[in-house]
């Protein structure tokens, strides 16, 4: 069951993806839908998904690069 402000529903279809950056896995997205995926939009998700995972590998070098300025200052 999902709830949100607008109510609640039942989903029909519930996509999870492993972010995943040289075999190291960054993190996990879930997305729930109202309405079934077609074939084309789960190979949309699939192929979305290293590009999430190197996005966030970038904000985490970024993030050690502002501690790593911070502390030599």
């Amino acid at each position: 069951r999902v709830e949100s402000a607008l109510g609640t529903s039942r989903p029909r279809s519930i996509a999870i993806l492993p972010l995943c950056v040289d075999k190291q896995v960054l993190g996990v997205l879930e997305l729930v839908f109202s309405r079934a995926l077609s074939p084309r939009e789960e190979e949309y998700l699939r192929g979305a998904a290293p590009s999430l995972g190197l996005a966030l590998k970038s904000a985490d070098y970024r993030h050690q690069l502002v501690l790593l300025l911070e502390e030599s200052q």
